[in-house]
């Protein structure tokens, strides 16, 4: 009667044992990475597949080693943070030249095989040493007033550089931050003093310039009054001219319907040419009320009193 507990509880240890290996058969990995399967009994990497954030079955024998996936920055400071020291050269002209910068590179994903086996993981320690010597030897071909002037230009060609450099070890150069530029100080204190003066000069160019402009304005200004002058003046010369034109218009209107009543007047009432004229200054004499007739003189006059 021994024999079936025996069974069963070797039966339920294996059990037990198939249910903890398979658990541990799971790994994986975060979002932010990339993984290699490996193997922890043979030491072996499976480089044949490259697996992304995930949770996966590998066997309890298999393990995952974790590469970034996303952008990984280097710095090169003083600070306590940074992973390599403040990079130290001369410029093209022999003068002293310190630069802290930092760059965020990306890794290929797929070379990532190809990088464990140069590498294994301490691959950033790599990409410092290139970084380095890449940039350092990039530094000394500029002098150093171009490191005032073409700031921005030098950034870009150092990250050009650096990027040619670190595909050789399986990354990319993203960007690349040029932070801090430090030059002798008797040298940064005459390129303050010329900046000031380039300062002064660009001022003063400004300034020629807005009293050219203003110059300008008012010599438009004047042109405006004047040719306001002008249009009045023509204005005014118009309307006079319009208004006399009209009057002698209704002038002459007035002498042609007079005219033209006198004449029916004579051919209606049969009148001779001293008759209408005797009627005519009878016709005055009535208008005006003030007025006295002499009779018996041979050259009467009208009296107007008043």
């Amino acid at each position: 009667m021994e024999t079936p507990k025996i069974y069963i509880i070797g039966g339920g240890a294996l059990l037990l044992i198939g249910i903890i290996l398979f658990a541990m058969s799971f790994d994986s990995i975060e979002p932010t990475e990339w993984g290699l399967c490996y193997n922890t009994w043979t030491k072996t990497v499976y480089t044949d597949e490259i697996y992304e954030g995930g949770r996966y079955v590998i066997g309890f024998q298999n393990s995952f080693i974790a590469f970034p996936r996303n952008l990984r920055t280097i710095e090169f400071s003083e600070s306590s943070h940074a992973q390599g020291s403040l990079l130290k050269t001369r410029t093209k002209e022999g003068l002293s030249l310190g630069l802290e910068l930092s760059f965020q590179y990306e890794l290929i994903r797929g070379k990532i095989p190809k990088l464990y086996e140069i590498s294994n993981v301490n691959f950033e320690q790599t990409f410092i040493r290139i970084a380095r010597d890449t940039i350092l030897q990039e530094a000394g071909n500029y002098q150093a007033p171009e490191y005032w002037n073409n700031r921005t230009e030098i950034g870009k060609k150092m990250q050009e550089k650096l990027d040619e450099a670190l595909v050789s070890a399986y990354a990319h150069c993203r960007n690349l931050q040029l932070m801090k530029i430090i030059l002798p100080d008797s040298y940064e204190e005459s390129i303050v003093e010329t900046q000031v003066e380039v300062q002064k000069t660009t001022m003063k160019g400004f300034e020629q310039q807005a009293e050219v402009v203003r110059q300008k304005s008012l010599v438009l200004q004047s042109e405006c009054d004047q040719n306001i002058t002008i249009i009045e003046s023509s204005a005014n010369a118009q309307a006079y001219f319009l208004k006399e034109l009209a009057k002698s218009i209704s002038s002459s209107n007035t002498l042609y319907m007079q005219s033209y009543v006198y004449s029916q007047a004579i051919d209606l009432l049969q009148l001779s040419q001293e008759e209408l004229s005797e009627y005519l200054f009878l016709r005055s004499v009535k208008d005006k009320p003030d007025a006295t007739i002499v009779v018996g003189i041979d050259s009467a006059m009208i009296q107007v009193k008043g």
